[in-house]
Order: structure tokens, then C-alpha cells, then sequence
């Protein structure tokens, strides 16, 4: 488990309990990969890590806060975007089975 998940979760904690702080939104982004596709929502990990609008920030911070708190996860963030990529190029592109399935989700 990662470090900024495992200081805000413990055996007992409810989703309900936690309170996500600027800290670990920090810490959160910070542990992005760089240079990866994005998902469904259009939203790259270098728009995240170049973002230093205070109100954006209060923003995901509300927005993440609030689905802890009610349980709600909004439809789209359910979504995966599925692409295949291709295992061996020297096999080719025209079998099927030299492929394998990535999800991206946002």
C-alpha cells in the first residue's frame, strides 16, 4: 500500500471518518506517473502536477471528500477507456493473440 494511502486508512477506519488533507492531495499527485495516457476525463498527470490554482485544488479535495463521505461514486469514474497493446512487434499486428488489454481509468 502506498505511503500517503496507508497514513489515512487503518484496520477500523470508515470511509465516512477520513478527512483528506492538503498533504496528502500532495502526496497523492506526487506519485503520478508522468508520460502515460489519460483516461475517459481527458485530465493527464502533468495537468495535475503543473496545477497550483488554490480554487482546483479546493476543488478535488471537496470533490473526493464528498464521495468518502456519501458513498456516491459519480458514473463516469466507473467507466474504463479499454485499449490493446500490441506484446511483441515482430510477431505482427495482424494476430490477435499478440495483443493484451489496458484499462484506463480516470
Amino acid at each position: 500500500m502506498k505511503q500517503h494511502h496507508a497514513s489515512i486508512l487503518s484496520d477500523k477506519t470508515s470511509f465516512a471518518q477520513i478527512d483528506i488533507s492538503d498533504g496528502h492531495l500532495d502526496a497523492a499527485i506526487e506519485g503520478l506517473k508522468t508520460g502515460k495516457s489519460c483516461g475517459s476525463d481527458g485530465i493527464y498527470a502533468e495537468m495535475l502536477k503543473s496545477c497550483e490554482n488554490k480554487q482546483f485544488r479546493d476543488f478535488i479535495l471537496n470533490f473526493y471528500d464528498t464521495i468518502l463521505k456519501t458513498g456516491d461514486i459519480p458514473e463516469k469514474m466507473s467507466e474504463a477507456k479499454i485499449i490493446p497493446l500490441v506484446k511483441d512487434k515482430k510477431k505482427g499486428y495482424d494476430n490477435p493473440n499478440n495483443y493484451r488489454p489496458i484499462s484506463l481509468i480516470s
